[in-house]
C-alpha cells in the first residue's frame, strides 16, 4: 500500500516540476495561465491527500474492516485520473507556441462567440492525431476536483479544448472543422440538450422512449440486461443528438463553407455508411447538412457554384447506412423523428449570428478575380465592397475557389507544386481574414470617435 502511494507521491512531484517549467514559458493566450493555475492546485491538494492517507495507515494500521487500505487503494484510483488529465494537458502547454495557433480561426471563434452570447474559455491545442476534437475539460476536471474535501476555486464548467491537426496549422480552408467543435462548446454552454428534454412534446419523448426500449430488448448481447442495454442506447442517441446539433450550428454560423470542409476532412476516407458510438453514419451527417442548408436558402448556391461538391454530396446522402448494433440502430430510428426539433435548437442559439446569403452575394464575383490574380482579399481597405464582406465571407469565397476555379488557377501556375499552390491560397485567405478583422477594429474606434 505505502509503495503504491509512494509511487503516486513521486509522480506528482514531477508533474509539478513539468509544470513550473511550463509557466516560464509565455502562455499563448490567458486561458492556459487559468488552467496552469487550476492544474497545480489540483496537484498540491492530490498530494496533501496522499500523505493524510499515508499517515493514517502509519498510525492505525489497516484499521477495522480493511477500511483504511481501501481509502488508500481509492485515493491511488484517483490519483491515477488526476495525474493522466495533467499529462495530458501538459502536452497542450509542449504544443501551443503562438505561431502553431491558427490565430485566424480562433478570433473568428471568439467573434461567433460573442455575437450569441456565449463567449466560454477555450483552448486551441495541436495535436499528431489527424483529427479534429472537442473535449470539454472543465467538467471533468471539476469533478476531479470536488472529489477532495477542500474549498476550491473550480474552472467554468463549459471550459473546452479544441484539438486541431498540427499538420493543418496553416491551413484555414481544412480550420473552418474547428466551428463544429464549437458547435458542441454552444451545446454544452447553452444546455442546449436540457433545453430539448423540457421543449420536447409529450407524445415525440414517448415515441423515442418506445423505440429504444424496444431494440434494448431485441439487442442479443448476453452480457447486458434490457436496463444496461437501454441506458448504452440512450448514450448513443445522445451523442448523436449533440453530434447533430454541432452540425447545424456550424452550418448557421459558416454557410456552404461548413459543407465543405465536412466534405474535404471525411471523402478520402471512403466509407460512409457506418454509424459509430459518437457519430451517426455520414450520410445521416450529410443529408442533415443538405437540408439544413436548403433551409437556410443556399441550395442554389452550392448547386451553380459548386457542382462537383454537390454531386459528392448528393452521392454520400443517398448511401443507405449499415444496420448495426441494437443501440445505433434505435438511435437511427429515432433522430428523424427529432430532426424538426434540432432545426429548431440550432436556428433560436444562432439568430443573432447566422450567415445570410446575401451578405455573401454582394462581393463574391469580385473576391474571385482577386483570389483568381493572387491578391488577398480586402487587399486595398478603401474598397468600399468589403466594408461588408467579414471572415465567412472570404472563407466561403475561398471555398467555392477551391471547388471551382482551383483546377484552372493550377494550370496558370503549374510550375509549383499542387501542394504549394493550396498552401499559397490559404496564405491569401488567412491574410484576408486578418486584414477584415483589422478593418473591423478600425471602424469601431472611428465610430467610437
Amino acid at each position: 500500500m505505502l509503495e503504491l502511494d509512494q509511487i503516486v507521491h513521486e509522480q506528482a512531484v514531477a508533474i509539478k516540476r513539468l509544470l513550473a517549467q511550463v509557466e516560464l514559458r509565455q502562455s499563448p493566450s490567458a486561458y492556459y495561465d487559468r488552467l496552469l493555475r487550476f492544474l497545480i492546485d489540483l496537484c498540491d491538494r492530490t498530494e496533501v491527500e496522499i500523505r493524510a492517507v499515508s499517515e493514517l495507515a502509519r498510525r492505525h494500521g489497516n484499521g477495522p474492516d480493511g477500511r483504511i487500505q481501501q481509502a488508500s487503494q481509492q485515493l491511488v484510483i484517483f490519483c491515477s485520473h488526476v495525474l493522466r488529465e495533467i499529462h495530458y494537458y501538459c502536452e497542450s502547454f509542449d504544443y501551443a507556441e503562438q505561431p502553431t495557433i491558427p490565430t485566424a480561426m480562433m478570433q473568428l471563434i471568439k467573434k461567433m462567440g460573442n455575437q450569441i452570447a456565449h463567449q466560454k474559455p477555450f483552448i486551441l491545442r495541436g495535436a499528431f492525431q489527424f483529427n479534429y476534437m472537442y473535449n470539454p475539460i472543465g467538467k471533468y476536471l471539476n469533478s476531479l476536483a470536488s472529489r477532495i474535501s477542500e474549498n476550491a476555486d473550480l474552472l467554468d464548467d463549459a471550459f473546452a479544448t479544441f484539438s486541431f491537426p498540427m499538420a493543418n496549422n496553416q491551413n484555414i480552408l481544412a480550420n473552418c472543422a474547428l466551428v463544429h467543435e464549437f458547435g458542441h462548446l454552444v451545446v454544452d454552454a447553452a444546455r442546449l440538450l436540457e433545453k430539448l428534454s423540457q421543449d420536447l412534446p409529450h407524445e415525440i419523448r414517448t415515441s423515442v422512449t418506445q423505440i429504444v426500449d424496444q431494440h434494448a430488448r431485441a439487442g442479443n448481447q448476453l452480457d447486458f440486461g434490457v436496463m444496461q442495454r437501454t441506458e448504452r442506447a440512450n448514450e448513443v442517441l445522445v451523442s448523436w443528438i449533440h453530434e447533430s446539433l454541432a452540425d447545424l450550428i456550424g452550418l448557421h454560423l459558416l454557410g456552404p463553407a461548413h459543407l465543405f470542409t465536412f466534405l474535404y476532412c471525411i471523402q478520402p476516407y471512403g466509407k460512409h455508411e457506418a454509424d459509430d458510438e459518437e457519430h451517426p453514419c455520414d450520410s445521416y451527417r450529410v443529408k442533415m447538412m443538405l437540408d439544413g442548408l436548403k433551409g437556410l436558402d443556399w441550395q442554389d448556391v452550392i448547386r451553380s457554384e459548386a457542382p462537383r461538391a454537390w454531386e459528392i454530396a448528393q452521392s454520400i446522402r443517398q448511401m443507405r447506412r449499415e444496420a448495426g448494433e441494437y443501440r445505433y440502430d434505435a438511435a437511427a430510428e429515432c433522430m428523424p423523428i427529432l430532426e424538426p426539433y434540432l432545426f429548431d435548437s440550432a436556428r433560436t442559439i444562432c439568430k443573432n449570428a447566422t450567415y445570410s446569403k446575401g451578405l455573401f452575394v454582394s462581393g463574391y464575383q469580385h473576391m474571385l478575380e482577386l483570389l483568381k490574380r493572387g491578391i488577398p482579399p480586402l487587399e486595398v481597405l478603401d474598397n468600399s465592397v468589403f466594408r461588408q464582406f467579414d471572415a465567412v465571407s472570404i472563407l466561403n469565397s475561398g471555398w467555392l475557389f477551391y471547388a471551382k476555379d482551383f483546377p484552372s488557377w493550377r494550370e496558370r501556375i503549374s510550375y509549383v507544386d499542387s501542394t504549394d499552390q493550396l498552401d499559397f491560397l490559404n496564405r491569401l485567405l488567412t491574410k484576408a481574414i486578418e486584414l477584415s478583422f483589422v478593418q473591423e477594429a478600425s471602424s469601431i474606434v472611428g465610430d467610437g470617435g
